[in-house]
C-alpha cells in the first residue's frame, strides 16, 4: 500500500489544535507522525458560549460552559465576524487580551478569572477571590502585572483577606491604590 505524505499532512492539520506536524518514514513498514498542539490559553465570550483560543488567537473550539477550565474569561471583546474553529480570530480586543495572558507571570494566571477588555484604556480583571483589578491601558502592562503578582503574594503571605479587598488600582505610575470594603 501506498501512503502519500501530503494527503496525511493535509488530513491532520484541517484539526484546529494541530500547529505543527511532521511525518517520516522509517523503512521499511513504519510511519512515525509528530504533532505539536496549540494549547488553549483563554476563555473568549460568544453568543453560543465560550470559544477557546490559543496564544496566537486561533479558535480552537466552541464550548457552552466552562467546566474545569482553569483559564482566565475573556470578556468586553466585539465579535463582528466570527471564524470558524481552526482559523485566527483577528481582533484587536482579543489580542489586547491575549497579549496580558502572554506577560503575566504563571502564577497571576491561576488566580485571575476573568479580563474585560471592554475598554481598551480601562482594562479590568477579576481574580478567584473576586478582587477587581483596575490596570487601565496597556502602558507599562508587564510592570503592573509583576506589581499585582507581588501584591497578591504579599496578602497570601501576610495573612490578608482577599475578601475585605474591593479593588485594587494600578491604572497610574505611583504606587497601587488598595480600596478596601
Amino acid at each position: 500500500m501506498k501512503i502519500k505524505k501530503d494527503e496525511i499532512i493535509d488530513l491532520i492539520s484541517v484539526h484546529p489544535f494541530v500547529k505543527e506536524e511532521q511525518i517520516r518514514r522509517q523503512f521499511p513498514n513504519t510511519l512515525e507522525i509528530q504533532i505539536i498542539e496549540r494549547k488553549p490559553v483563554g476563555l473568549l465570550v460568544c453568543p453560543d458560549g465560550f470559544i477557546q483560543v490559543s496564544e496566537e488567537g486561533y479558535f480552537l473550539s466552541l464550548i457552552r460552559d466552562i467546566g474545569d477550565y482553569n483559564l482566565p474569561v475573556l470578556s468586553g471583546i466585539s465579535l463582528d465576524e466570527l471564524p470558524g474553529p481552526g482559523q485566527l480570530i483577528n481582533n484587536p480586543g482579543l489580542n489586547v487580551a491575549l497579549q496580558i495572558i502572554k506577560e503575566s507571570p504563571v502564577r497571576l494566571l491561576e488566580n485571575i478569572v476573568e479580563i474585560n477588555i471592554g475598554n481598551e484604556k480601562h482594562i479590568l480583571a477579576y481574580t478567584l477571590e473576586g478582587i477587581e483589578i483596575r490596570l487601565g491601558s496597556m502602558d507599562n502592562i508587564s510592570r503592573k502585572l509583576t506589581d499585582l503578582n507581588d501584591i497578591l503574594l504579599d496578602f497570601s503571605n501576610n495573612g490578608i483577606d482577599p475578601a475585605k479587598i474591593e479593588y485594587l488600582d494600578l491604572r497610574f505610575s505611583g504606587p497601587p491604590v488598595i480600596k478596601r470594603k
